[in-house]
Formats: C-alpha cells, structure tokens, sequence
C-alpha cells in the first residue's frame, strides 16, 4: 500500500502544480473578463494565499486513503473534527474578532479567511502524519521497510503503475469535477446578474456542499465496512 501511496502523491503532486498555476491567474483572469474591478484584488488576494495550502490538502487526502486501505479510519476522523473546530473557533477569533472591553482581539476580517484556512490544513496534515503516523505508528505494516529513505523511493514510481493509477484516478475525478463544472456555469451566469445574485448561490450551494459530504461519508464508510 505504501508503494501506491508514493504513486498517487507523484501523480497528483503534478496535476496539483497546474491546478496551483490556474489558481495564481485568477487575478489576471478576471481583468480579461471584465470582471468587477472592485472584487478583483480580494480575490486575487484569496486564491493566492489558499493555494498554499493545496499540497497539505493533496497529502492529507491521500494519507487518509492509504490508512483507510487498511481499515484505519479513525485517526482521520479526529483530526477532521479537530480540524474543523479550529477552523471555526480561528475564524471566529481572527476574522469576526472578540470584545475584550474597549478593545477588541482578532476581527482582522476578509484578510484572515483563507491564511486560517491554509494554516488549518497544514495543521490537520502534521496532526496526522506525524502525530498518528509517525509516533503512534499508524499504518506502518502497510509500508515499505527497508526501502530508499525510510521507506520513501523513486523507484516505485514506475509507468506501468502510474498508467495502472491513472485507469483509475481519471474517470472518478472527472465525475466529480463534472459536478464542479456544472456549478461553475450556474455561479458564472448568476455572477452576470449582480454580485447579489452570486452571493445568494454561493450560500445555496454550501447547503448542497454539506448534503454532498454527508452522502460521500456514507459511501466510503459502506465501502471500508464491506471491503
């Protein structure tokens, strides 16, 4: 399982650099499509600082993938719900801030969203790797001993694994992205009417982010239990 782990990480550490480029054009990108010009420095501003932290999320995802292979699905979950308590209790702290009499601690507001986001990330992929991995030997028996640094080599990164990989990896991400795709359209012409209108969408389609969660939960709890 290791060796597939260091496959998957390889891949998509690659993909993720382009993903990682588009992201950095985003302030570009809107001045071509005559975006408006008030928003575009915020959201220049957004996407630079959250692509940081788009490896930890790559790295946690996979990791949590690796020990569910293994029917180690715990130590994922604590730290998803640390996770996101942190990222809740942060954003509360920093972004909204609190009264402390006359003064007031954090409130740095729309600034401080995505540096919590992507400090929170990073957090939750160090609590797991190194916290649950690393010291409490998490998913050891899965991997390669003896092997390159620590089990860690290029060798095992070989094309008939990563074309073995991509079978795999392409139509499921490409279902998923269609979903991706498809919102963005509608995001796109409601981002046409007004920024009202996409403010609206935006906060109807968390409500259908949250329904989708829950039904993926479900499907890969149904999936470990049966495999």
């Amino acid at each position: 399982a290791g060796e597939w782990l260091q496959v998957s990480v390889a891949v998509l550490g690659v993909i993720s650099c382009f993903v990682m480029g588009l992201w950095a054009a985003t302030g570009p990108v809107l001045r071509l499509t005559r975006a408006d010009a008030a928003l575009i420095p915020d959201a220049s501003y957004f996407s630079l600082v959250l692509l940081a932290c788009i490896p930890a999320r790559v790295l946690f995802s996979q990791l949590q993938q690796y020990l569910s292979a293994q029917r180690i699905v715990k130590p994922a979950a604590a730290v998803a719900l640390v996770g996101l308590a942190a990222n809740l209790l942060l954003g509360y702290l920093l972004v909204l801030g609190v009264p402390t009499g006359p003064s007031r601690f954090g409130g740095y507001g729309f600034p401080a969203c995505p540096i919590v986001t992507s400090a929170v990330e990073w957090l939750q992929l160090l609590a797991l790797a190194g916290l649950f991995c690393l010291c409490l030997g998490y998913g050891r028996q899965g991997w390669p001993q003896a092997v390159g640094w620590c089990g860690v080599s290029p060798a095992f990164v070989t094309k008939s694994r990563v074309r073995e990989y991509l079978k795999l990896y392409v139509p499921a991400a490409l279902s998923i992205a269609s979903d991706f795709w498809r919102m963005s359209a509608v995001g796109a012409f409601a981002a046409s009417l007004s920024t009202l209108d996409l403010a609206v969408f935006t906060a109807s389609y968390r409500v259908m982010w949250i329904s989708l969660v829950l039904t993926g939960s479900l499907t890969g709890g149904v999936g470990i239990k049966v495999a």
